[in-house]
């Protein structure tokens, strides 16, 4: 039985991950592949295997939903597989990004510091230089119908569920445009308006907007992680 770290991932390492706890204990040589197109995972192997997501004796404690592998009946009789649902979640912003400046524009290092040498020579001392991604959301609403932003009648909950991962210090793939699924950038929340270590944020009520039902989400800093 194959036991998976606990942790937090983002969709670009579960194929590893997956293949190597696969190839530890499932006898052949496993790999897995990842369809963004679909946010789906494809298992193959040289010969047949079975995933036994309905009928397992650790159903309830298995990854194969977060794989997206989901049904009332296993998965028997081939050597290749591919989920039947998406793995992991996204989450795509209501409008484009205010106040927006990408990692490569805002750099620094990594807990530097100052010092001066006896020769009066000023170095930094650093473990290396962090990219930093800075925006805002600028209309979050479950107001419908919509004729500018995108419509959700779930919006405020969408972007709550993503905020209290993102708060929980939880790697994700933040893609600048949704519709280019290859181009991505791996990073952590770093800060957010009044929470300086982004373990927490805020919704700001935009009635004096005269929007009632409009929210936004301001301050929000990004570190770029390597993976």
């Amino acid at each position: 039985m194959a036991s998976f770290p606990v942790g937090s991932y983002t969709l670009g390492e579960m194929p590893d991950l997956v293949a190597t706890m696969l190839n530890q204990y499932g006898g052949q040589e496993y790999s897995v592949t990842l369809d963004r197109d679909s946010n789906t995972l494809m298992i193959n192997a040289p010969g047949n295997f079975e995933l036994l997501v309905a009928t397992g004796s650790n159903t309830p404690q298995s990854i194969f939903n977060l794989l997206g592998f989901v049904g009332v009946s296993d998965f028997t009789g081939g050597n290749s597989y591919t989920g039947n649902a998406p793995s992991g979640k996204q989450y795509i912003t209501q409008t484009e990004l205010k106040n927006f400046s990408d990692f490569n524009k805002n750099k620094s290092k990594l807990d530097s510091v100052k010092r001066t040498t006896p020769g009066n020579i000023i170095e930094t001392i650093s473990y290396g230089t962090i990219e930093l991604m800075s925006c805002e959301f600028p209309f979050l609403t479950n107001e419908v119908p919509q004729k500018f932003i995108r419509e959700s009648a779930t919006g405020l909950d969408e972007v709550e569920d993503f905020m209290d991962y993102l708060i929980a210090t939880r790697p994700v793939e933040f893609l600048q445009d949704y519709k280019n699924l290859n181009v991505f950038t791996p990073c952590i929340l770093e800060k957010s308006q009044g929470y300086s270590k982004g373990d927490g944020y805020k919704l700001n009520h935009l009635v004096t907007k005269r929007l009632k039902d409009y929210y936004s989400i301001k301050g929000l800093v990004f570190r770029k992680i390597e993976v």
